[in-house]
């Protein structure tokens, strides 16, 4: 019986040291600001990460620029769906979110299937669904504690939840008419060709935004010319485009060393890729 005793007393004991370390590795916590204690409002939380609505996960930039990407699915003959991006823009307007997927690299794709709409009351709420407990490495417990969500209150009186999935910590961009995102040199290859000769012949390009509002292209020794330019909302608008006189407008992405400049006017869309190293 006093070995019976002795045992429960050594199982108390293991448990009491069990909880004390679960408890202290909680306290580590994260430096993500989806962690404050005190709710924060739904206009400092919602821009800069991305979020999940249903069954799709949006990304809201800074600049006010909306983008999904669907997953590429492999059929059942082996072969790999291609990924496409969705674009639109949201803004919030007080306690007011109002947004809509407008274009895609995917032709003649359903706008209304995707997040859009004007909800009222908007703000965030403590997700108090308790975290999840993992353990990377044996002896090491991780409680990641919930982050809080978003809610508004659709047109149809129905509520819409939206919920923390990420930080983008590459989101550069900004509210301005001359996003920072963009600053800077990008390089390019370009082909020109002489139409009296019929001959082509590829160039090194650069294309230098400002921060004034001037962007200058210089292709080779053969091109070189400074135009104005204008962002809003993930959009940017060329006074020219690679050639003078050559007005054009384009959805931008920014990710580290590469800026993609999305052309989804057409029935076919187009990209060209920048980079901000020659190549």
């Amino acid at each position: 019986m006093k070995k019976s005793k002795k045992t429960l007393r050594q199982i108390i004991a293991l448990m009491a040291i069990a909880f004390t370390t679960i408890s202290l590795t909680a306290c580590g916590g994260s430096d993500d600001d989806g962690d404050k204690d005190d709710l924060i409002a739904a206009s400092e939380y919602l821009p800069g990460k991305e979020w999940t609505i249903g069954n799709e996960t949006y990304s809201f930039y800074k600049n006010h620029l909306l983008v999904c990407e669907s997953s590429a699915n492999v059929t059942t003959g082996g072969l790999t769906s291609q990924a496409y991006l969705y674009f639109g823009t949201w803004q919030l307007d007080g306690n007011r979110l109002t947004a809509a997927i407008t274009s895609s690299t995917q032709p003649n794709f359903d706008a209304s299937k995707f997040f859009h709409g004007t909800y009222s009351n908007v703000h965030t709420e403590k997700d108090t669904s308790g975290g999840t407990i993992s353990s990377d490495k044996p002896g090491s417990i991780t409680i990641t504690e919930p982050k809080p969500y978003i809610v508004g209150t659709g047109t149809d009186g129905k509520s819409c939840y939206i919920y923390y999935h990420k930080n983008m910590t590459e989101d550069k961009t900004d509210e301005t008419i001359h996003d920072g995102a963009l600053h800077g040199t990008w390089y390019n290859k370009v082909q020109l060709t002489d139409t009296k000769k019929g001959t082509a012949k590829t160039y090194e390009a650069k294309m230098i935004f400002n921060a004034d509002g001037t962007v200058q292209f210089v292709i080779g020794d053969v091109i070189d010319f400074t135009t104005t330019y204008e962002t809003k909302n993930g959009t940017v608008t060329l006074g020219s485009y690679i050639l003078k006189d050559n007005p054009a407008s384009f959805i931008y992405l920014q990710y580290g060393p590469v800026v993609s400049l999305y052309d989804v006017s057409q029935t076919r869309y187009t990209c060209d890729r920048w980079y901000n190293t020659p190549q």
